[in-house]
């Protein structure tokens, strides 16, 4: 795991994890940092694990369109289903706003 992976994606826990406490703070102190935690966790595990996906999606595939849109359409998924799936878990309120960046 090289290093600008971990620290793209210490970035990805911070930034987004700030906007969902700033999403779901309407909900209390408690709710929101859980969300936050929730929204971090996802971005930080997508981040590193997304590239790799990408990769080996775009490898099996033909080149051109169809290795373009099967490598987005496959990072869009996990992406997110991961994050629905962990706020839905976690009981985050907010879910879509959360994840809208």
């Amino acid at each position: 795991m090289a290093r600008r992976s971990l620290l793209v994606s210490a970035g990805a826990l911070l930034l987004y994890g700030a906007w969902a406490v700033f999403a779901n703070r309407a909900h209390g102190g408690t709710v929101a940092l859980r969300a936050g935690l929730t929204q971090g966790l996802v971005s930080f595990l997508t981040t590193l694990t997304l590239a790799t996906l990408m990769e080996a999606v775009h490898k099996r595939l033909r080149p051109g369109a169809q290795a373009i849109l099967g490598t987005v359409a496959a990072a869009t998924a996990l992406a997110a289903g991961f994050g629905i799936a962990l706020h839905l878990a976690m009981g985050t309120p907010e879910i879509l706003r959360s994840l809208a960046p």
